[in-house]
Protein backbone atom coordinates (compact mmCIF):
# COMPACT_ATOMS: atom_id res chain seq x y z
CA UNK A 1 0.00 0.00 0.00
CA UNK A 2 1.47 3.07 -0.84
CA UNK A 3 1.40 6.37 2.00
CA UNK A 4 0.58 9.16 1.05
CA UNK A 5 2.21 12.20 2.68
CA UNK A 6 -0.16 14.25 5.43
CA UNK A 7 0.92 16.77 7.70
CA UNK A 8 1.37 20.28 9.16
CA UNK A 9 4.13 22.32 7.29
CA UNK A 10 5.19 24.14 10.77
CA UNK A 11 5.57 20.80 12.34
CA UNK A 12 6.14 19.12 14.68
CA UNK A 13 5.79 16.26 11.86
CA UNK A 14 5.60 15.88 8.04
CA UNK A 15 4.58 13.04 6.53
CA UNK A 16 6.12 13.07 3.08
CA UNK A 17 4.97 9.72 2.11
CA UNK A 18 6.76 7.21 -0.56
CA UNK A 19 8.72 8.54 -2.51
CA UNK A 20 8.61 6.67 -6.19
CA UNK A 21 11.48 5.66 -8.34
CA UNK A 22 10.27 5.26 -11.72
CA UNK A 23 13.09 4.93 -13.85
CA UNK A 24 16.31 4.15 -11.96
CA UNK A 25 18.57 6.82 -12.25
CA UNK A 26 16.08 9.39 -12.70
CA UNK A 27 15.85 11.33 -9.25
CA UNK A 28 12.55 11.88 -7.95
CA UNK A 29 11.49 15.14 -5.60
CA UNK A 30 10.63 14.71 -2.17
CA UNK A 31 7.57 16.77 -3.49
CA UNK A 32 6.61 13.76 -5.21
CA UNK A 33 3.50 13.39 -2.59
CA UNK A 34 3.38 16.93 -0.75
CA UNK A 35 4.66 20.25 -1.21
CA UNK A 36 8.11 20.92 -0.14
CA UNK A 37 7.50 24.95 -0.10
CA UNK A 38 5.99 26.89 2.83
CA UNK A 39 3.51 28.80 2.75
CA UNK A 40 5.88 31.63 3.48
CA UNK A 41 7.36 34.24 1.20
CA UNK A 42 5.75 35.16 -2.74
CA UNK A 43 4.04 32.89 -5.07
CA UNK A 44 7.16 33.67 -7.27
CA UNK A 45 10.15 32.90 -4.49
CA UNK A 46 7.79 30.65 -1.78
CA UNK A 47 10.18 30.24 1.38
CA UNK A 48 11.69 25.97 1.45
CA UNK A 49 10.32 24.39 4.47
CA UNK A 50 12.90 23.34 6.72
CA UNK A 51 13.68 20.59 9.20
CA UNK A 52 15.35 19.65 11.96
CA UNK A 53 15.77 15.95 11.06
CA UNK A 54 14.40 13.69 8.19
CA UNK A 55 14.08 10.18 8.78
CA UNK A 56 13.88 8.17 5.80
CA UNK A 57 13.27 4.33 5.31
CA UNK A 58 13.73 2.33 2.30
CA UNK A 59 10.58 -0.06 1.34
CA UNK A 60 11.09 -3.92 2.49
CA UNK A 61 10.01 -4.92 -0.85
CA UNK A 62 12.46 -2.22 -2.77
CA UNK A 63 15.28 -4.76 -4.82
CA UNK A 64 18.89 -3.01 -4.78
CA UNK A 65 20.12 0.08 -2.84
CA UNK A 66 18.18 3.50 -3.05
CA UNK A 67 20.10 6.86 -2.70
CA UNK A 68 19.16 10.07 -0.78
CA UNK A 69 20.54 12.68 -2.69
CA UNK A 70 21.09 16.33 -1.85
CA UNK A 71 21.64 18.64 -4.53
CA UNK A 72 21.42 23.08 -5.06
CA UNK A 73 17.82 22.40 -6.21
CA UNK A 74 15.21 19.67 -7.13
CA UNK A 75 16.48 19.83 -10.33
CA UNK A 76 20.06 19.48 -9.79
CA UNK A 77 20.27 16.48 -7.20
CA UNK A 78 21.90 13.64 -8.84
CA UNK A 79 25.48 12.83 -8.87
CA UNK A 80 26.09 13.75 -12.79
CA UNK A 81 24.42 17.35 -11.94
CA UNK A 82 26.59 18.37 -9.24
CA UNK A 83 24.40 16.65 -6.34
CA UNK A 84 25.99 14.15 -4.15
CA UNK A 85 24.73 11.02 -2.28
CA UNK A 86 23.77 11.60 1.12
CA UNK A 87 23.15 8.06 1.87
CA UNK A 88 22.67 4.64 0.74
CA UNK A 89 19.70 2.43 2.08
CA UNK A 90 19.62 -1.19 1.46
CA UNK A 91 15.72 -2.27 1.08
CA UNK A 92 14.46 -2.22 4.58
CA UNK A 93 16.93 -0.04 6.40
CA UNK A 94 15.92 3.05 8.69
CA UNK A 95 17.99 5.98 8.62
CA UNK A 96 18.04 9.14 10.65
CA UNK A 97 20.04 12.34 9.15
CA UNK A 98 19.54 15.08 11.86
CA UNK A 99 21.88 17.81 13.19
CA UNK A 100 22.20 18.64 16.90
CA UNK A 101 21.64 22.20 17.84
CA UNK A 102 20.76 23.39 15.03
CA UNK A 103 17.23 24.83 14.13
CA UNK A 104 15.38 23.14 10.87
CA UNK A 105 18.76 23.17 8.87
CA UNK A 106 18.08 21.02 6.25
CA UNK A 107 15.70 22.43 3.41
CA UNK A 108 13.69 19.21 2.14
CA UNK A 109 13.36 20.56 -1.49
CA UNK A 110 17.17 19.92 -1.88
CA UNK A 111 17.03 15.83 -1.30
CA UNK A 112 15.92 13.37 -3.85
CA UNK A 113 15.78 9.95 -4.03
CA UNK A 114 17.02 7.63 -6.68
CA UNK A 115 17.44 3.78 -6.87
CA UNK A 116 19.35 1.12 -8.71
CA UNK A 117 16.03 -0.61 -9.69
CA UNK A 118 12.83 0.97 -11.25
CA UNK A 119 10.05 1.12 -8.88
CA UNK A 120 11.89 1.30 -5.47
CA UNK A 121 10.50 3.38 -2.76
CA UNK A 122 11.39 5.50 0.16
CA UNK A 123 9.31 6.80 2.72
CA UNK A 124 10.10 9.91 4.78
CA UNK A 125 9.30 12.15 7.96
CA UNK A 126 10.39 15.91 8.27
CA UNK A 127 10.82 16.63 12.19
CA UNK A 128 10.27 20.43 12.15
CA UNK A 129 10.50 22.29 15.89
Amino acid sequence: MAVKGVGNQTGPLYLGGDVNVAVAGTPAPLSQNVSTDGSFGTAATPSPICACEIIFHALATNTGLSYVLLGVSNTKASPAAGGAIVLRLAPGERYTLTTPNLSNPFQLKQFMIDADTNANKVNWVAVIV
